[in-house]
């Protein structure tokens, strides 16, 4: 079920929906953490254009950080993906959720994702106004009518190159809102005790004016050498830059620091963080960094909505889709020449799927130092 580029819609297609009687919306984003975080702007919209609705969220459990204290969200609703390890536990854990979605008689349901579950869901609880992605089902008319006839409204989802913010924006947009440039920031809320306990931290080790080196995703196509990040912090050791390397809580990752690691004379300027911090901790973390320095992954997002510069390297997937969504001033972004590797963006995982992708091994140290150097100087 792959959703396709579609030809631009109608004009005057816009579902103007009667604000003033929404009262319940539910919003769904069955994505990873990085995707959630992405739809920030479309709960900030909503309610401002609905300040007396109460809104609610429907995302994986272990996203819930991202949206976590947003001012504009009610209530945070999850699925686990552990449901499916035990059926018996998983029909019951669905119909929980079914009977507490029921219980707050939404009046408008928006999916930001082609969850087939949404359009049964959306049935059973019968909003009076419903939005969901286009869906093209060429293989079989059935799936194509029954997604259709499930919604009140489309909108195409723009596969590349539009930006995945101004993507799910397009939900508000074919509702008749129109979308200030000032509306679409993204936002990441941060508790004081997850800022004082990265305080704490930055004051033991003694240390500020950081550059912060997260360069693992959960991904791995999408992270470059462990030889090419050695070289970058051999050069940065050199310019007496305090330097702190961090990671996700997951073994594979800690292996690829350590890999780092390996291919340093000393570690002196380097403090290590490697998975110790939760999300909202390592979001204190980059708020406070002088430079965050990563590829694409749900850090770099985080760094975007605390407006904090980044430099980011991006390989076989698509920078303008999801690049840091933050002003220019903010980011270097870097690329494979477009004339050596017209296949890029190719959305693979690596060459042919091998989890290597050469266009983002062509990148150099040196491109990535340059991108640091112009940043932070621009930022004096």
């Amino acid at each position: 079920m792959r959703m396709t580029p579609s030809p631009p819609l109608p004009k005057n297609t816009a579902m103007m929906i009667e604000t003033e009687q929404i009262r319940h919306v539910l919003v769904v984003k069955l994505r990873y953490h990085g995707d959630v975080l992405l739809t920030s702007p479309v709960f900030s919209v909503l309610k401002k254009r609905m300040p007396n609705a109460q809104i609610d969220a429907l995302i994986y459990d272990e996203t819930r950080p991202m949206l976590e204290n947003h001012p504009a969200i009610a209530n945070i609703i999850t699925i686990s993906r552990s449901w499916k390890k035990n059926k018996g536990l998983q029909i019951k854990k669905e119909w929980e959720l079914l009977k507490t979605l029921k219980e707050r008689q939404y009046d408008l349901i928006i999916h930001l994702t082609e969850h087939w579950r949404m359009a049964w869901t959306t049935r059973l609880l019968k909003p009076k106004y419903s939005v969901a992605p286009f869906m093209d089902f060429k293989h079989n008319r059935w799936y194509h009518y029954f997604w259709k006839k499930s919604f009140s409204k489309l909108f195409y989802f723009h596969d590349y190159p539009r930006h995945m913010v101004e993507t799910n924006l397009d939900a508000l947009r074919v509702l008749g809102f129109k979308i200030e440039d000032e509306e679409k920031k993204l936002s990441f809320y941060i508790p004081q005790q997850a800022k004082e306990r990265v305080e704490n931290i930055l004051n033991d080790l003694n240390i500020s004016d950081y550059i912060l080196l997260h360069p693992s995703s959960r991904m791995f196509y999408k992270c470059w050498s462990p030889q090419k990040w050695a070289v970058v912090l051999k050069c940065l050791q050199k310019n007496n830059h305090p330097i702190i390397l961090n990671c996700a809580p997951d073994e594979k990752e800690r292996e690829y620091i350590e890999k780092i690691l390996s291919f340093l004379d000393n570690q002196n300027n380097i403090f290590i963080l490697n998975g110790v911090l939760n999300l909202k901790e390592m979001g204190a973390l980059i708020q406070q960094a002088q430079l965050f320095l990563g590829v694409d992954s749900a850090p770099m997002h985080m760094a975007a909505a605390l407006e904090t510069p980044q430099v980011v390297l991006f390989g076989s997937t698509g920078d303008l889709q999801w690049g840091a969504w933050c002003a220019p001033h903010l980011k270097r972004i870097l690329t494979a020449d477009a004339k050596k590797f017209p296949c890029r963006p190719c959305k693979a995982a690596g060459c042919g799927n091998s989890w290597v992708a050469d266009c983002l091994e062509a990148l150099s140290p040196l491109q990535v130092l340059s991108a640091i150097d112009d940043l932070l100087g621009e930022q004096q």
